[in-house]
């Protein structure tokens, strides 16, 4: 009878030594792959330079546009709300402008004025302008719920807003209109401590919005 071979058949189980060999070389090799990807991740160049977050797989997003302007802080100048607030204000003080919103390509940009109520309590004054990307995602953003027709402001329908608690604040809104532009001038001040009244305040934001750069 033929003695078997003692010859390994390609494909046979390697032996101790092997592996001592082999696996070691497995974890370098996959840990430099590993570094390879998080490295081409990190240094891979950007060609958005926004801040976003929310982006859904649908496309949907929502990010703050750092670069971006739409003129916000130009719509109204201090002494325009100094004049527009009149003897309800003991002090105004200087305009802050955030930066731009990009909601699904509606962009927003607000304008705030801190201010002194007479009584000294602290308030504010700020003007919320949103430019939609058209015709239908203006309609479709539910603007006109809770307002009444004001005619118009500098040719351009405007709308009283019910006043709205919002946190810790309670809040007075009237809004014009132009063509994809909307917005809204505002007085809030604290929701426990009101003494600005409404139908007081409505005729302020009017004179306010009759002097806005549009």
């Amino acid at each position: 009878m033929a003695k078997a071979s003692r010859h390994k058949l390609p494909g046979a189980i390697i032996g101790p030594r092997a592996r001592l060999v082999v696996l070691p070389l497995f974890f370098v090799v996959g840990g430099i792959v590993i570094f390879l990807t998080i490295l081409s991740i990190i240094l891979m160049p950007s060609g958005d330079k926004t801040q976003r977050s929310g982006v859904g797989a649908d496309g949907f997003y929502a990010y703050v546009e750092d670069d971006s302007d739409l003129g916000a802080g130009s719509v109204v100048s201090k002494s325009e709300v100094v004049e527009a607030l009149g003897n309800k204000a003991k002090s105004v003080g200087d305009g802050q402008v955030e930066k731009v919103f990009n909601f699904n390509g509606d962009r927003s940009q607000t304008l705030t004025f801190p201010f002194v109520r007479a009584d000294g309590v602290a308030a504010t004054v700020y003007v919320d302008m949103k430019l939609y990307k058209n015709m239908q995602a203006l309609q479709g953003d539910n603007i006109y719920v809770a307002t009444a027709k004001a005619g118009e402001v500098q040719g351009h329908p405007t709308y009283y807003k019910l006043a709205q608690t919002i946190s810790n604040n309670r809040e007075y809104h009237m809004m014009v209109i132009n063509g994809l532009r909307a917005y809204r001038f505002v007085v809030s001040q604290p929701v426990t401590n009101v003494t600005i009244n409404e139908v007081g305040v409505m005729g302020s934001l009017r004179r306010l919005a009759a002097e806005a750069k549009l």
